[in-house]
């Protein structure tokens, strides 16, 4: 009976180790205790409501790792991106059908308004709120708010708010149905067969982003970090399949995908504008060529699967380039090879130690943003000691441009001393896309267009190509994450800047200690770093022609006789002669260091932004 099954305890005076095994309910009103032993039953019951850590100091975090998840996910890109990931991904570890696009439409037809399938899934807990609602206790407050019954609402602002949340309950609503598609057709697939709870879990299941560990570390981690947990979720899903009767499905569809994923790698091997892209675009996509000088098209790779297919690549890159088989393991060892599987690891499954709340600033600090992989602030902003005020760029937003001369007039005010606290306007810009994602960015475009550049006497701006769209009419869609023709950023010009970096690193520590009078000091930095710093007048040199040719770019931009298009096709000339003048120097010092190396040797399809510094006495 229910007296021989619980036991009802005072308050707990006892140690700790006493309670371990006991939880309670209230039952009128007062605590009735139980003594689980099951350890596994203990653990479910336990995180029926939420079982992770829980101070102010880890909200806080948190609250800055959810507005970026927010600002990340509420673009219209990232979900048709996701929808993409998340079909491989299922299909790999569910028992779906191998018709990906079948799938998707059978799980759309699933979750139609009003379906009872819908509701039967909510009930039986096969469906997310789209990620980031299930592992944040405090993201249960906007459904709870979202249930105020209209005739609550007496003021007209409050009525305005509510459409506004309207609207944007509707866009939410369809990026859930986007993320639950394929749990709705795993579930549809699977309940006549095994029932609907089994069938529910199997759909949780995909990828369960409620779960989360119980040990410290990955609690604190998973809390300041964005999308880790759900990296972590998708690793552990991989391995529990690999382990269990799908273990075939999952090598099949994986060995499949790294197979194509390599064919299509080896189609490019001689390709020069497969060469340009830059490794960050080639790890997560797949750069499919369109036909002319349409560009390429980017097919975004699942996370954890598309981190194999790319490490395979790599792998793949460094063998094919070393035929030499005394080279065999060198090739897989190398710089170069290392460098981008740490970074596949580091971006692509989201290991990145760093919280949320102080990434951005860090990367301002280092002037180096991560996921690019390229400076923030123009190095020859730095070195020419150009105003921050005026360290912007063509795309700069006006808002970040009114808020950094807004800053520097307080700082002088005040008579404070600059340094660190004025931010450039490119600074601010990359703060607010980096703590708002797209949210942020499209937020700044918004005030831009309202606010400031109706007030603007601007001249007619370049004709925009798709990779340069940000908007498809009035819809906030970037068709530039898709597709690109873009001469401005190569691999050649992230390398280019790179040793530039370097090479005036060891300048800036020769003068510092010249100036202090510290000769041996300055001596030694010059005899072991004399093959990197002999580079300095040639790679000023080409920075200088940079100079010249971004200024020809700000007078064509002002140019009040030009026609849009007029304006893009001499702007995409001198961008492709600046890549050109970095390319051909970032070969000049491949061809002349690379043979000097006990390294094996390094094509170009193999230079990466680190791959002709490190290893190569450059540091």
């Amino acid at each position: 009976g229910k007296e021989s099954a619980t036991a009802k305890f005072a308050k707990a005076r006892g140690k700790r180790a006493d309670w371990e095994k006991h939880v309670y309910t209230l039952e009128d009103g007062e605590k009735v205790w139980y003594e689980i032993n099951d350890p596994l039953v203990l653990n479910s019951l336990t995180h029926l409501a939420w079982g992770g850590m829980n101070n102010s100091t880890l909200r806080t975090f948190s609250t800055f790792k959810r507005w970026f998840t927010i600002g990340v996910t509420a673009s219209p890109a990232f979900k048709v991106r996701n929808l993409i990931r998340d079909t491989v991904h299922s299909i790999a570890v569910g028992n779906l059908s191998y018709n990906m696009f079948g799938n998707v439409a059978k799980g759309m037809d699933a979750l139609r308004s009003n379906n009872i399938v819908t509701a039967e899934m909510m009930m039986g807990g096969a469906t997310f709120h789209f990620g980031f609602w299930n592992d944040d206790p405090r993201a249960l407050r906007r459904m709870a708010n979202a249930g105020v019954n209209e005739s609550r609402i007496l003021d007209t602002h409050k009525k305005a708010k509510r459409v506004v949340t309207a609207i944007f309950q509707e866009y939410g609503d369809l990026g859930n149905k986007m993320e639950n598609v394929n749990r709705a057709a795993l579930y549809m697939q699977r309940r006549e067969e095994v029932g609907h709870l089994q069938a529910s879990f199997e759909a949780r299941d995909l990828l369960n982003f409620a779960s989360h560990g119980r040990g410290f570390a990955s609690q604190v981690l998973t809390s300041m970090v964005p999308f880790l947990n759900a990296r972590l979720q998708g690793l552990d899903k991989i391995a529990r399949t690999g382990t269990s009767e799908q273990k075939g499905r999952l090598l099949a569809v994986v060995g499949t995908i790294v197979l194509a994923s390599l064919l299509l790698r080896l189609s490019y091997e001689d390709d020069e504008e497969y060469e340009e892209l830059e490794d960050w675009q080639k790890e997560t996509y797949w750069p499919i060529k369109l036909p002319g000088e349409a560009g390429f098209f980017f097919l975004p790779k699942p996370f954890e699967i598309g981190a194999i297919a790319s490490i395979s690549e790599k792998f793949m890159e460094a063998k094919i380039r070393n035929f030499d088989d005394a080279d065999f393991w060198n090739a897989w060892t190398s710089d170069y090879t290392r460098t981008r599987v740490m970074d596949i690891i580091m971006h692509q499954l989201a290991f990145d130690w760093r919280p949320q709340m102080v990434r951005p600033l860090q990367e301002i600090w280092t002037n180096k943003d991560a996921f690019l992989d390229r400076p923030i602030e123009n190095l020859t902003w730095r070195m020419h000691n150009l105003p921050k005020d005026q360290r912007k760029r063509l795309y700069t937003s006006e808002l970040a441009k009114m808020m950094s001369g807004g800053l520097g007039n307080v700082l002088a005010a005040v008579d404070a001393d600059e340094g660190q606290l004025h931010l450039s306007p490119v600074q601010i810009d990359h703060l607010i896309r980096g703590y708002l994602g797209w949210i942020g960015a499209i937020t700044t475009t918004a005030f831009d267009t309202v606010f400031i550049e109706p007030f603007l006497d601007k001249p007619i701006e370049p004709t925009k190509g798709i990779s340069d769209m940000e908007w498809i009419g009035p819809i906030p869609f970037p068709l530039r994450s898709f597709f690109t023709r873009d001469p401005k950023n190569t691999k050649y010009l992230t390398i280019f800047y790179e040793q530039m970096r370097e090479i005036d690193k060891y300048k800036s520590a020769y003068d510092a200690y010249k100036r202090a009078g510290m000769k041996e000091e300055a001596r030694a930095v010059a005899r072991e770093h004399e093959d990197v710093l002999k580079w300095r007048k040639m790679y000023t040199k080409i920075n200088s022609q940079f100079s010249l040719i971004n200024k020809k770019v700000g007078r064509i931009y002002d140019d009040t006789n030009l026609t849009g298009d007029q304006k893009r096709d001499q702007i995409d000339e001198l961008y492709e002669k600046k890549v050109e003048l970095a390319k051909k120097l970032v070969f000049k010092r491949m061809e002349y260091e690379v043979p000097r190396i006990d390294e094996p040797s390094v094509q170009p399809g193999q230079l990466g932004s680190k791959s002709v510094i490190q290893g190569r006495g450059g540091g």
